[in-house]
């Protein structure tokens, strides 16, 4: 049996050069949004935000709210590049254009796309047709081939629609309630 010995520190530890790490914010990563949004008579919208690269750390997103609305507060979570919040109209005579100027960045490393976030307030109430949703508006996705999926018996669909998604309601369901076993599922086994 061969045993080591342990008074040498050269068996239990390799020296390394020094490693010297230069951080540079000189080129700003960005958080980018759309400037300007039209609510609708519900009187709330969506807002999205991403990011050009992941942070990594946390970025707090804050607002300052105004007596006639409201962008709730959201985090970009480390390593992670989107966030959704909701825009809020709080009383019924607000004024029909909600103007957000843009303050001080969550983090040095990082700077908005625009100075400014618009709502524009239209009295018009949606009118989505019975037969609008297509099977072209709907992505299927698993962990194959998208990497936020990481589990192999899950699924994610991607939906896009030129509505507001704020009015869309839906249930997914299996044709003829045949629902696939979550070994099926593990195994590929599901068409």
């Amino acid at each position: 049996m061969n045993t080591v010995s342990s008074d040498n520190i050269y068996n239990n530890f390799m020296p390394l050069s020094p490693v010297v790490v230069n951080v540079s914010n000189s080129k700003k990563w960005v958080i980018q949004f759309s400037p300007s949004y039209i609510v609708r008579i519900i009187w709330s919208h969506f807002v999205d935000f991403s990011l050009s690269d992941p942070a990594f750390s946390d970025l707090a997103i804050t607002w300052n709210s105004t007596p006639e609305s409201i962008i709730e507060n959201s985090k970009i979570l480390a390593w992670k590049t989107e966030v959704r919040t909701v825009m809020r109209v709080l009383t019924q005579t607000a004024n029909p254009v909600q103007n957000y100027k843009v303050w001080t960045s969550p983090s040095p490393c990082y700077e908005f796309d625009h100075d400014s976030i618009t709502f524009t307030i239209d009295g018009v109430a949606a009118i989505i047709p019975n037969d609008w949703v297509k099977q072209s508006q709907f992505q299927f996705r698993t962990s194959q081939n998208d990497l936020d999926v990481t589990s192999h018996n899950s699924v994610r669909f991607v939906f896009t629609t030129e509505y507001t998604q704020i009015y869309i309601y839906a249930a997914l369901v299996c044709k003829h309630l045949e629902f696939p076993t979550d070994q099926d599922m593990k195994d590929w086994k599901v068409v």
